[in-house]
């Protein structure tokens, strides 16, 4: 993957957190419920060293039927992470919506885990950024 795309890291893995460590939380100041700041762990954020970019990737697993767009939850999820300080000041982001689904193959017991969508947004496209903040307002009661 590395000689695919150059210059990109892994930089927070908020997926493989073993029963010994806890979770890093990201706490965002300008979102707060109740006072508080939102603490949130999004799944994956990778960066491009060269660029400075940043994806995002939240993951699902479901055997729902999948709309196009994905469901909404994903993005409000994927906006509020967009709003974390060390992603705002990234010149470029990128959000990633994925459902995963698995099946075991009974006549060998195989189980095999595929992709079932993933859809890509700009979290800065002005509808995008205007939509989840007025979803987000209503959700803390503002």
């Amino acid at each position: 993957m590395r000689k695919m795309f150059p210059g990109w890291r892994l930089m927070h893995n908020g997926m493989n957190i073993s029963k010994d460590e806890r979770p890093r939380y990201f706490e965002i100041a300008e979102l707060s419920v109740g006072g508080r700041a939102l603490r949130v762990l999004p799944d994956l954020i990778y960066e491009n060293t060269n660029t400075g970019a940043r994806i995002i990737v939240e993951v699902k697993h479901s055997y729902m039927t999948i709309p196009t767009n994905l469901w909404p939850n994903i993005w409000g999820q994927l906006w509020c992470y967009s709003q974390m300080t060390d992603i705002k000041i990234s010149p470029n982001v990128t959000v990633v919506g994925e459902v995963w689904g698995d099946m075991t193959y009974h006549r060998r017991g195989d189980r095999h885990v595929y992709l079932r969508a993933s859809v890509r947004r700009d979290p800065r496209a002005a509808a995008f950024d205007r939509f989840f903040r007025i979803l987000f307002n209503i959700y803390r009661g503002a």
